[in-house]
């Protein structure tokens, strides 16, 4: 088991900053009483998926594209602003599948679980219009073996009970100790350690500028 006590946290954080600001990914540390944890915004890009089922071409996708005489088939259009797929089955209904990409707003952050006696990741998500994401919309931007109640839920934060995703950390001491065993990793600071093995759960990966600095 590789558990550590709050002070080996506060201390970790600590060490943790410096690491941060040369990779450039700007965590910072916040205090809040006795309570220490780390703190980051960021914004991904991810792919959106929309469907369309009606009996003709919506205005926003006619905008793009133009279809004359009757629809069979399969048609793929691709132009600088999406790829739209029209598919038309045996009744003649269309459906229209548009990819193309939004801005999510990430809020994380790292804090200490004294009845697990590890760190704890949380993060929140949020579209363009400032709506929260929900939990089947997270669950669609994580890896599938992330997917899960008992591995990336909700759970009141812990400073201000509000609800944020969380990223369960019964087996964090257990796996984090695997991974410490080796001389090498042993020497990483603990928060590199656990935010390279929980952070691309929730989307977070980490810059190789840390390995560089082993």
């Amino acid at each position: 088991m590789s558990q550590i006590t709050e002070e080996q946290f506060i201390s970790h954080c600590s060490q943790f900053i410096p690491l941060s600001e040369a990779a450039g990914d700007n965590w910072d540390i916040v205090e809040d009483g006795t309570t220490v944890w780390l703190h980051r915004e960021t914004v991904q890009t991810v792919a959106r998926q929309r469907d369309v089922c009606e009996d003709g071409l919506s205005e926003s996708l006619t905008d793009h594209i133009a279809v004359k005489g009757k629809l069979t088939g399969t048609v793929d259009i691709t132009d600088v602003d999406s790829t739209i797929d029209i598919t038309v089955d045996d009744d003649n209904e269309i459906f229209i599948n548009s990819l193309n990409t939004e801005l999510i707003s990430c809020s994380y952050e790292v804090h200490y679980s004294p009845s697990y006696a590890v760190p704890v990741l949380y993060c929140r998500f949020w579209n363009c219009s400032g709506q929260l994401l929900g939990m089947e919309q997270v669950w669609s931007l994580v890896p599938l073996p992330a997917r899960g109640w008992d591995k990336v839920s909700m759970a009141p934060h812990p400073v201000t009970g509000m609800p944020w995703v969380q990223v369960h950390p019964c087996k964090t001491g257990q796996v984090a100790g695997l991974m410490r065993s080796s001389s090498d990793i042993s020497k990483c600071n603990y928060i590199v350690t656990f935010l390279s093995l929980y952070g691309q759960a929730v989307g977070l990966n980490m810059s190789t500028e840390y390995a560089s600095r082993l």
